[in-house]
């Protein structure tokens, strides 16, 4: 139970709150503050786990970013997920180390407040795409301030044709080893024929990969949970 004895008194929240998720927020100077009655049937639970997705595309209809929406519309009631935008990101030079351009300051910012990461690749000459390894660059510098450190990832990948980003995600692996993240295992997650699966509306029409994204969430928010 809570009350508000005091006109200056702060109280945080994270989590759902009156049907809106929020990240943090205060009240102050106020008259009264939520009264809450615990009832033994039921879990409240105000943390909700935030996961911060990146699209390794820029294309506009691209289906690596449509890929990475439906997962937004699956996550399980717990999570709150953001996808990043990386498009105003500057090519990795340190010479711009001195005073970081804005978009990389957001960037950073970003990667801190998240619990987890979502990396979602195209396929490019058997490697994942350049504006996704820019702004995994930029996310680890300066030297010895590496912001990805730590953090629970899960790589999923998609292409028109029948590999799924296999080469990607592969490579992909090796570079999240190296910035000492903890990389989801299994299952791993690799949609090909995507055409057929996400429509032009972002709507996915497969349950087989609709099944197949539940497990992975499943999988994931253990990891996360037991880190």
């Amino acid at each position: 139970m809570m009350s508000a004895d005091s006109p200056d008194r702060q109280v945080k929240y994270s989590g759902n709150v009156f049907g809106t998720r929020v990240t943090s927020f205060q009240f102050r100077h106020l008259n009264c503050l939520p009264f809450i009655t615990p009832n033994q049937n039921e879990k409240l639970n105000y943390m909700s786990i935030n996961i911060v997705a990146f699209s390794g595309s820029l294309r506009k209809k691209s289906y690596t970013t449509r890929l990475t929406k439906v997962f937004q519309q699956l996550a399980p009631a717990d999570v709150s997920m953001q996808i990043a935008d990386i498009s105003q990101l500057p090519l990795i030079n340190e010479d711009l180390e001195g005073n970081f351009p804005q978009p990389v300051k957001e960037l950073h910012n970003t990667i801190q407040q998240a619990d987890a990461i979502l990396l979602a690749t195209p396929e490019y000459n058997r490697s994942y795409s350049p504006v996704l390894k820019n702004a995994l660059d930029w996310g680890s510098r300066p030297e010895g301030k590496n912001k990805w450190k730590g953090k629970p990832v899960a790589i999923i990948g998609c292409t028109p044709y029948a590999l799924g980003a296999f080469g990607a995600q592969n490579h992909l692996r090796q570079v999240v080893m190296y910035l000492d993240m903890y990389p989801l295992q299994q299952p791993e997650f690799y949609l090909g024929s995507v055409n057929d699966k996400i429509n032009d509306f972002g709507e996915l029409t497969d349950d087989t990969t609709r099944k197949k994204i539940t497990e992975l969430w499943t999988a994931f928010l253990g990891l996360i949970k037991n880190k």
